[in-house]
């Protein structure tokens, strides 16, 4: 399967963790880097995969309820619970890990259960020149926000 990588997603939840840094706080933007690779847990090989295999040791399909909106709420709904503070920088990080994941040509299922229909908006290819020129922009982007 075609994956976005997971230093692109981490590079998106830092850069909107910087942008909403006046909202969020300090740990909004850590929040909003960690939300950003949450969708993830379910791939051995992901970042944070790699390190609490817990995931795919319960044999969770890679894109499956994880990458979906219902993903979304009970993570949202989770953090919310052990600190509400914290919640809106992991709902924003993993809203835009579902969004980028969106521009792969895999797509993800964002209505699952209901439909396992996986929607794409364009197709931007893992370790494409696009995705390459988007972490060029990203980290422009991060640069300018610390330095100015």
């Amino acid at each position: 399967m075609i994956e976005i990588q997971g230093h692109t997603h981490l590079m998106i939840g830092v850069g909107a963790g910087l942008l909403m840094s006046s909202k969020l706080g300090s740990w909004g933007i850590a929040m909003t880097a960690i939300g950003s690779l949450l969708p993830d847990l379910d791939h051995p090989k992901s970042i944070l995969g790699r390190r609490f295999p817990l995931g795919s040791a319960l044999g969770i399909r890679h894109r499956g309820w994880m990458h979906s909106l219902l993903g979304l709420a009970i993570f949202s709904y989770l953090t919310s619970l052990i600190n509400p503070s914290l919640a809106p920088g992991i709902t924003l990080g993993y809203m835009l890990h579902l969004l980028a994941d969106s521009f792969n040509p895999a797509g993800i299922a964002w209505f699952y259960p209901i439909s396992k229909k996986r929607i794409h908006i364009i197709g931007i290819r893992t370790g494409s020149v696009a995705e390459y020129v988007i972490n060029l922009i990203i980290i422009f982007y991060i640069t300018s926000l610390i330095l100015f």
